[in-house]
């Protein structure tokens, strides 16, 4: 964004809507000194014929008085998407957990392991009465430790053994991890602006979904369970199931993998809109960009969410259903089959078409 709106950075800590602070440059305008004296619209040139114009005179001709499409803000310009998308509803039908009671296992970040048993934690829905929870939590001392408490016992072993080398991931991801994606596709707001645009429709719709059913967990920080786990970075205000960051990342990733030569998409099994047919991305064909780059873009996004478990401000089971959260929200959203189009979301699929000319 441009630098009046690189402030929504302060918002930071409910997702990542600061991250586009720094991944602006095709939108706004920079801040100049002027002479108090002798202010530049007082100047005057000499044009082709010889007469003298005031430069007040120099007005660019814009018949239509239109904003050019170009001038967006990629941050800005993902809210328009963001507003088709929750008129359209589809999203809301995304989850993070299979509804009821479910398992989450919270594996996929790190090889988490009690022996060789993935550790499994029990997520209860409304039942009319009483509210969603997470468990068991049991006594610290129980052993073999389980649900909750296993999942404080990793962040406890993460907090001493690996904070101090994740610190400044950590604390520049905290506000904004945008960049990250960037420098890893080796993309600008100036070279690829549709992709940039890619990045901060998934950032911004991840975190629409990740606060849709925040509200609906209610679940309590890891440092209010365990205050010793002492974050280093401030404890978000709002409820920790899923992760924010998680969804973001992830969805991020999709959507930049959607953009490549080679990028396929194959049936899903996420709840259908209207007769559309939900996608998810396949196999990338052999030796395609796609294949080269999907897996750095999946670790990164691993890595993103990782960091804020070892910050000790999530669980790893927030990340996973972070995760599986975008990925119902692509599936039955941005990657949905319907007739020609990869999407059932036009203004997405507006930018998507552009995006993928970019790296064609």
């Amino acid at each position: 964004m441009g630098g009046n709106t690189g402030n929504t950075g302060n918002t930071g800590n409910t997702g990542n809507t600061g991250n586009t602070g720094n991944t602006s440059g095709s939108g706004g305008t920079l801040f100049f000194a002027d002479r108090v004296d002798l202010p530049f619209i007082s100047r005057e040139y000499t044009a082709a014929d010889g007469s003298v114009v005031p430069l007040r005179n120099a007005v660019f001709p814009n018949p239509a008085l239109s904003y050019d499409e170009r001038k967006w803000d990629p941050f800005w310009a993902a809210w328009r998407v963001l507003v088709d998308i929750a008129a359209d509803g589809t999203w809301a039908k995304a989850v993070p957990v299979v509804m009821n009671t479910s398992q989450v296992p919270p594996t996929g970040t790190l090889n988490w392991m009690d022996g060789n048993t993935p550790q499994l934690v029990t997520v209860t829905d409304w039942n009319g009465a009483t509210p969603p929870s997470f468990g068991p939590l049991i006594p610290p001392d129980s052993n073999p430790p389980s649900g909750v408490n296993a999942e404080l016992a990793n962040l406890a072993l993460a907090a001493q053994n690996e904070r101090a080398d994740a610190l400044g991931d950590i604390l520049g991801q905290a506000s904004e991890f945008l960049t990250y994606f960037m420098d890893l596709a080796s993309v600008t707001p100036a070279s690829h602006p549709a992709t940039v645009r890619l990045m901060n429709i998934g950032s911004l719709i991840g975190l629409h979904a990740a606060i849709r059913w925040k509200g609906h967990y209610l679940r309590a920080r890891p440092a209010q369970l365990l205050p010793a786990l002492m974050p280093p970075i401030s404890t978000p205000g709002h409820a920790s199931f899923p992760s924010g960051h998680a969804t973001q990342s992830w969805l991020v990733s999709l959507c930049v993998q959607q953009a490549l030569p080679g990028f396929t998409l194959v049936p899903a099994n996420p709840i259908a809109a209207a007769g559309a047919t939900p996608g998810r991305p396949g196999t990338p064909d052999a030796g395609s960009l796609c294949e080269a780059m999907t897996p750095g873009l999946r670790e990164l996004a691993y890595r993103i969410a990782r960091n804020r478990e070892i910050a000790g401000v999530h669980y790893p089971s927030d990340g996973v259903g972070g995760r599986m959260l975008a990925d119902n929200v692509f599936g039955m959203v941005l990657g949905v089959k319907a007739g020609n189009a990869p999407s059932i979301i036009a203004s997405y699929n507006a930018v998507l078409q552009k995006a993928v000319l970019e790296w064609t």
